[in-house]
């Protein structure tokens, strides 16, 4: 008897976590739809006029699990936490010309290709207010390059850890993930500070600057912070 009810207990408590959990979709899932709505982006870009004009608007995007306080974080999926869900490709819709002072995208301009990142850089120039700041951080693949060819051997296990804490960037492929048994999103294209301060000029910036990275564990050895004003 004390088995049975113990197993009704059990069947119960399953059911009850397999309903949260359709609900807790249900409610993100409707979140989402609302932030990737054009009603949402005008009343969000209203909200966001009727502010004090001193506060300034800054933009994370592609925040994923990086969302920041009294910053605008923006990503496309609706699983993590952001403030508006779009893809950061067309964000014109959302703010106008010479609306916003700082955009920030910490390794995420690696999922774009060359041309879709060329096209970035020139729809970021357009809605930066004039000295607006633009920010990227990214594995550098010259870093990355010079740093594999100082491997002479993966037989030590310090040297092979070393060794996949090189690929992994490559990769876009975070520690908890496997190479080739989860299914992540690998980076398209690869930068290296030269390139990205010869794609910026040519998209209008100026005053570029290389900087040591300040995000992901600040590892000077393989990644690049670029800043660069409008």
């Amino acid at each position: 008897m004390d088995n049975t009810a113990e197993k009704r207990c059990c069947c119960l408590e399953r059911l009850r976590n397999l309903f949260c959990k359709i609900c807790h979709r249900i409610k993100w899932r409707i979140n989402f739809r609302f932030r990737n709505s054009k009603f949402f982006y005008r009343s969000f870009y209203k909200r966001l006029l009727r502010k004090e004009t001193s506060t300034p608007v800054l933009l994370n995007l592609g925040c994923n699990i990086v969302y920041m306080e009294n910053w605008i974080n923006v990503d496309v999926d609706w699983r993590v936490k952001a403030d508006i869900y779009a893809d950061i490709r067309d964000l014109s819709r959302i703010f106008p010309g010479n609306s916003v002072d700082t955009i920030l995208m910490s390794h995420v301009i690696s999922y774009f290709s060359l041309e879709a990142a060329r096209r970035f850089f020139r729809l970021a120039y357009s809605i930066l207010k004039p000295g607006g700041k633009l920010v990227f951080e990214f594995p550098d693949i010259k870093k990355l390059a010079t740093s594999f060819c100082e491997i002479d051997s993966i037989d030590d296990d310090d040297e092979f850890n070393r060794y996949l804490e090189l690929l992994r960037p490559v990769f876009a492929c975070i520690p908890e993930e496997k190479i080739g048994t989860e299914r992540y999103d690998t980076y398209v294209f690869a930068w290296s500070a030269m390139h990205m301060k010869k794609e910026l000029s040519l998209a209008g910036f100026r005053e570029i600057e290389v900087l040591p990275p300040e995000y992901h564990g600040k590892q000077v050895l393989r990644d690049t912070r670029i800043e660069c004003c409008k």
